[in-house]
């Protein structure tokens, strides 16, 4: 599970960048957080399932049902993540998006990677083991 999880740290960071440059760039340009928040998360969707599932739980099954999962993952995660930086936008302090944002999507990457392992990318006891995982 170490192995997984600097993985994950590795491949989130990436995705977590380009997620972020997004959501800025849209800020900037006047569009709302709300907004901004699901149109940046929704453009990096299906590229972070792909890189999670092949590098971080190095699966090469990534079928339809996998892919359903990821996604109603990343749509409750967006709900709440949206929910949050709206809330976040609302308050009175100068940097609150700016710190808001990231931590909110820290909060959000934990909870995907445990969601990820055991739901979404289903892995299987015998690469757990593998993986370094007692039982």
């Amino acid at each position: 599970m170490k192995q997984q999880l600097l993985r994950f740290v590795a491949v989130g960071a990436l995705v977590f960048l380009l997620e972020i440059a997004l959501f800025f760039a849209l800020v900037q340009f006047s569009v709302p957080p709300f907004v901004a928040n699901v149109v940046s998360r929704g453009s990096i969707v299906f590229i972070a399932f792909w890189l999670q599932g092949r590098y971080t739980f190095q699966t090469s099954n990534l079928d339809r049902a996998a892919l359903m999962r990821y996604w109603l993952l990343w749509v409750v995660l967006t709900t709440l993540s949206t929910w949050s930086v709206n809330t976040i936008a609302n308050l009175p302090h100068e940097y609150a998006l700016m710190i808001g944002k990231p931590l909110t999507e820290m909060v959000a990457a934990m909870i995907s990677f445990l969601v990820a392992r055991r739901w979404v990318f289903r892995l299987a006891p015998a690469a757990a083991l593998a993986d370094g995982e007692t039982q």
